[in-house]
């Protein structure tokens, strides 16, 4: 298993909703706290949609999910939102992982099947 490098002051935490929609208000202590710890900040696109339940389309929910993990600037990424829409993902995710960096990946809920994807294709 590759273990992606430690975080380093300043380095950069990409934020996403691969699953269910999230509002502002329920995401923006964390970033907060990102913050203090001496970490900056990229939002991904899907923490401002909505489709139904989920925080946008399947493919929009994946190409900000492949977008953060191809970007060499992003050292991990945290997941505001777990749920069932991150296994709808899985499927997809084979057809971008040859570009894919590893990072660390952080959530809870269904976020563990992203998690277990990248241990298993990131060897």
């Amino acid at each position: 298993m590759i273990t992606p490098p430690f975080l380093q002051l300043n380095d950069t935490v990409g934020v996403i909703a691969p699953a269910y929609c999230i509002k502002a208000e329920q995401w923006k202590t964390a970033i907060s706290l990102l913050h203090s710890w001496g970490l900056q900040t990229e939002f991904g696109e899907s923490l401002r949609l909505q489709n139904g339940v989920f925080a946008g389309s399947d493919a929009q929910r994946l190409n900000d999910l492949a977008a953060m993990l191809r970007n060499p600037k992003i050292k991990a990424i945290v997941c505001a939102r777990g749920g069932y829409g991150c296994s709808r993902l899985l499927p997809y995710l084979d057809s971008h992982s040859a570009e894919f960096i590893p990072k660390w990946l952080i959530g809870y809920s269904d976020v563990t099947a992203l998690a277990s994807y990248m241990v298993n294709q990131m060897k």
